[in-house]
C-alpha cells in the first residue's frame, strides 16, 4: 500500500489537495521510519514517499517511479426521508357484542312505552272483583302518573259516544286502581305506586271509594277526568296493567 507526499524535505512536504488525495498516514506530518536515508528523514533523492505493506516503513521515491497507490475522496451522505407517523390511529373495528332489551307484550295486551308496561281493557265487574281479574292476569288495575298517561288510558278504553252526567251514565264510565276503602278520603293505588298525580273533575265523595274515568265525552263536561263511584256498581270497562316482556337480544 503506497501514499505520494510531493515534497523534497519535511519542511516543505505537505500532503496533495484537491477533490483526490492520496492516503494521509497520519497528519500532521511526522516521519516515524524510513527504509533509506538517516531514521526520520526522507531520501533527498526522492521527492515521493511510498509505504511498504509488510513494515509499514516509508521510503522516498522518483516520483516517475510506478506504483501501487490509495486514494481517498470526501464521503456522501444521503439525504434520507423521514416518514413520520400518521396522527390518526388506525380503526380497528368494533367486535364487542352488545345486549339490546327489546320489550313487548303478550297477544290482546298493548305496550306503553312511556311507563315500559302492557294495557288491556276488561268489561262488566265492579271495583273489588275488576282489581282480582287484573291480578289474576299478572298486574292491577291501572295507576296514572301523568297528564300522558291519562290521555292514553282514555283512548285506549273510551266507547267513543257521549254519555250523561246522572247516577245512571256512571258505570259506563271506566274503572281504574285508585281506592279508598275505608271511605276515609285516602285514595291509595292497588299496584303500590305513589299517589303523586290526581286529575278530580270534582273533589272526591268520601262515601265512595272507587275511582273511574271519563275516557268519553260526558255532558257535565269532566271529559279525561276523575270521579268516585260505589264498590258495588258494575261498570261498563276496567283497565289492567302490568309488566312488559323483555326480549334481550345481541347485535
Amino acid at each position: 500500500m503506497y501514499s505520494t507526499l510531493p515534497s523534497t524535505d519535511v519542511e516543505s512536504s505537505s500532503w496533495s489537495s484537491g477533490h483526490m488525495h492520496f492516503i494521509e498516514v497520519c497528519k500532521p506530518f511526522t516521519m516515524v521510519a524510513t527504509s533509506s536515508g538517516l531514521h526520520g528523514q526522507p531520501n533527498s533523492s526522492g521527492q515521493c514517499i511510498s509505504v511498504t505493506s509488510s513494515n509499514s516503513q516509508w521510503s522516498s521515491i522518483d516520483c516517475n517511479t510506478a506504483q501501487y497507490y490509495v486514494c481517498k475522496i470526501q464521503a456522501t451522505v444521503d439525504s434520507c426521508t423521514i416518514t413520520t407517523c400518521p396522527t390518526n390511529k388506525p380503526v380497528i373495528p368494533d367486535t364487542t357484542i352488545r345486549s339490546i332489551t327489546i320489550n313487548d307484550c303478550e297477544s290482546g295486551w298493548t305496550y306503553y312505552n312511556i311507563t315500559n308496561l302492557c294495557y288491556k281493557v276488561f268489561h262488566g265487574f265492579n271495583c273489588t272483583a275488576s282489581e282480582a281479574i287484573c291480578v289474576q292476569n299478572g298486574g292491577h288495575l291501572v295507576s296514572i302518573h301523568s297528564l300522558e298517561e291519562n290521555v292514553f288510558i282514555s283512548e285506549l278504553a273510551q266507547a267513543g259516544y257521549t254519555f250523561g252526567n246522572d247516577g245512571a251514565w256512571g258505570r259506563y264510565h271506566v274503572l281504574i286502581g285508585l281506592v279508598d276503602p275505608t271511605l276515609n278520603g285516602h285514595f291509595y293505588w292497588t299496584d303500590g305506586s305513589p299517589y303523586d298525580y290526581q286529575r278530580w273533575c270534582s273533589s272526591p265523595a268520601l262515601s265512595e271509594g272507587c275511582t273511574t274515568l271519563y275516557a268519553d265525552q260526558d255532558t257535565a263536561g269532566c271529559f279525561q277526568e276523575w270521579g268516585t263511584d260505589y264498590e258495588e256498581i258494575v261498570h261498563r270497562a276496567f283497565v289492567c296493567q302490568k309488566s312488559s316482556i323483555a326480549h334481550i337480544c345481541q347485535n
